[in-house]
Formats: C-alpha cells, structure tokens, sequence
C-alpha cells in the first residue's frame, strides 16, 4: 500500500479522482468494463 500526504484539501480530492479514474481506465482496457460503487455521506449542517 502506497500513502500519499496532499498539501490541502483539494489536491488530495484532485489526487484521489485522478486515482481512481487511472483504475477504471486500467479495468477498461484489461476486460472491456468497469464498475464503480460509490456510498453517500451524510449531508454537512
């Protein structure tokens, strides 16, 4: 398992979406789909 540390919030939300795109893409290409199973949080107040 590799860890990442991201300066701010947002580079490691950029970080992690390039991620997980870099996956599906791979999936892709290996099988010729993908699936992505995504869970809500709850709302902030």
């Amino acid at each position: 398992m590799d860890i990442h540390v991201a300066i701010d919030a947002q580079t490691a939300a950029e970080d992690a979406a390039d991620w997980v795109a870099a996956q599906v893409r791979n999936a892709v290409r290996r099988r010729g789909a993908a699936s992505l199973a995504l869970s809500g949080a709850a709302r902030r107040r």
